[in-house]
């Protein structure tokens, strides 16, 4: 895997962990915050798909993958309690 794609994979995953982080306040903005929360579902489950077709494609290591696959999961699963706790 060329080292500038990983880091690339990298910094977009820990952006998108940091945008979670700022979502709306669902008590003020629940309408937003559950739109938010599903197209930033929307947005984890590309990267699963792009992860495992480029892991398919031989250019990403089954090992790599795992534990961005990891990364992901657990970001969703804060943006989920996170919404499920406000409402």
């Amino acid at each position: 895997l060329d080292p500038r794609v990983l880091a690339e994979i990298r910094s977009t995953i820990a952006r998108h962990s940091q945008d979670a982080d700022e979502m709306p306040d669902p008590e003020a903005h629940t309408l937003r915050a559950e739109v938010f929360s599903a197209l930033y579902r929307d947005v984890l489950a590309a990267q699963r798909a792009a992860l495992i077709s480029e892991r398919d494609a031989g250019r990403i290591d089954d090992e790599a993958v795992r534990a961005m696959l990891e990364r992901l999961d657990l970001q969703e699963a804060g943006v989920t309690a996170r919404l499920e706790s406000r409402l």
